[in-house]
């Protein structure tokens, strides 16, 4: 894949792997220095993600559109 997702805050996801079997990317919210997702504590957290999620925001994303980094940072899935 080329190109990283960025976050409503900003943050750029961290790449988690590949589901070859769906041929889908996993990427996640980066993590503090502490452990915890940086989405604990965000303001965007209830616009962008579960409220009830340890960890943080996870997008999966289809091989065929894997590389829109702009539709990423525009539409901030």
């Amino acid at each position: 894949p080329y190109g990283v997702p960025i976050c409503l805050a900003g943050y750029e996801m961290d790449y988690q792997g590949i589901r070859y079997a769906s041929e889908k990317f996993i990427y996640r919210a980066p993590q503090q220095d502490d452990g915890l997702s940086v989405c604990i504590g965000c303001q965007e957290k209830a616009q962008c993600c579960n409220r009830s999620s340890q960890l943080g925001r996870t997008i999966v994303s289809v091989w065929a559109t894997a590389g829109l980094t702009l539709f990423f940072q525009v539409f901030h899935f």
